[in-house]
């Protein structure tokens, strides 16, 4: 057995060590074949049979390989069994190449299906979020309409008329500067209070509505909306005015944001564009046309944000020309002095010119002196 074991393994070794050393050999044998049997062309000898032809041409004249006993024995076992080997060696390979084809439709079936189970998994956390986004943006604009309701709270007469009281001029202006003062001192109060019917602003500045979130900064609004795995671009209906947005698929029964929604202020169009990311979520960036106002929703009538309490990246500033960074710098000021209880610069300024004609005129009684945005502080002139 040792000795057969033996004898399979030098047939089988021999080639291997030998097999690239005759190739560049064999290869010109071969065209030199080929050529004789296109040569022939007699339609029955190919380039194999001529080779093999003048392979057992070359034995019968230069060897002694078809002469004696041998040849019987020797010989033709030979032949048959270096043809046998180099046949076994074909159908392993051809099995080595189905098992690797298997293993790699195997490989490809696992991967499908953990990217299948991924995608679920993404699916179910995104109709998670978009449920509890939506539940949010319902009871903010539930908050909205109260807000908007107790505005329109009229006082009536016994036949149901609606009772309008007569105000001058001077009257209505000492009503609004009440409330001014009143606003304000309200904010002095909890500088965290929000306006009324408004909800507190993202990081990035925006916020949420039924079918997108939003984000701004003074030159653009971000909006992303979120759309079915797999949607494709010619599926996106997306179109909008300066003033005006509509949003849908085509597949869907209706437009998820009506056609002539209005835009909570205008933008430049054709600075503005939209793309599909990841064949799930349409981004879409509208330049703003005045770029000195932070926008409180994307399309009037969704949930409004407070824009007092915006605040803008400090980095972004070196960004903007000189009468933007400017104004952007004193609404940053006028926040921090409000939140810390402080007169805003336009009421230092005030408050300034105040005390220079205060020290023109010693004779006069400034005790009871107010601003029109509110009464002067008790160290004012200290």
């Amino acid at each position: 057995e040792e000795e057969e074991e033996e004898e399979e393994m030098a047939t089988v070794d021999f080639p291997s060590r030998v097999e690239e050393q005759f190739d560049a050999f064999f290869m010109n044998v071969a065209q030199q074949c080929s050529e004789l049997s296109r040569a022939e062309n007699n339609g029955t000898t190919t380039a194999i049979d001529v080779m093999h032809d003048a392979y057992f041409g070359f034995l019968r004249r230069k060897t002694d390989f078809f002469t004696g006993d041998a040849f019987e024995t020797d010989g033709k076992t030979s032949v048959l069994k270096a043809m046998e080997r180099h046949r076994r060696e074909v159908e392993k390979n051809k099995t080595r190449k189905e098992k690797e084809q298997d293993e790699e439709r195997r490989k490809r079936k696992v991967e499908m299906e953990r990217k299948k189970e991924k995608e679920e998994a993404m699916q179910t956390k995104r109709m998670e979020e978009e449920k509890e986004r939506k539940e949010r943006v319902r009871e903010a604009l539930m908050k909205q309409k109260m807000e908007e309701s107790k505005k329109k709270i009229v006082e009536v007469d016994d036949d149901g008329n609606e009772v309008v009281e007569d105000e001058d001029e001077d009257a209505k202006i000492a009503r609004e500067n009440r409330e001014k003062v009143e606003k304000d001192l309200k904010e002095e109060e909890d500088p965290h209070a929000l306006q009324p019917g408004t909800v507190h602003p993202s990081p990035l500045n925006g916020g949420e509505a039924e079918h997108y979130v939003w984000s701004q900064t003074l030159q653009e609004v971000d909006v992303r909306l979120p759309v079915p795995i797999g949607t494709k671009a010619k599926d996106i209906v997306c179109e909008f005015t300066a003033t005006t947005f509509k949003f849908g698929l085509k597949f869907e029964p209706k437009l998820r944001i009506p056609e002539k929604s209005k835009l909570c202020e205008s933008i430049k169009p054709d600075d503005s564009f939209w793309t599909l990311e990841d064949n799930r979520e349409v981004r879409l960036t509208l330049t703003k046309s005045n770029q000195m106002n932070w926008w409180e929703n994307v399309i009037r009538g969704d949930p409004r944000i407070d824009t007092k309490k915006v605040v803008p990246e400090n980095s972004n500033l070196s960004d903007l020309d000189g009468e933007t960074r400017s104004t952007v710098e004193k609404m940053m000021y006028d926040q921090r002095q409000k939140a810390a209880g402080k007169p805003t610069s336009d009421q230092e300024s005030k408050m300034g010119l105040m005390k220079k004609f205060m020290e023109q005129h010693p004779e006069m009684d400034f005790s009871n002196c107010k601003f029109d945005d509110g009464a002067m502080p008790a160290s004012f002139g200290q």
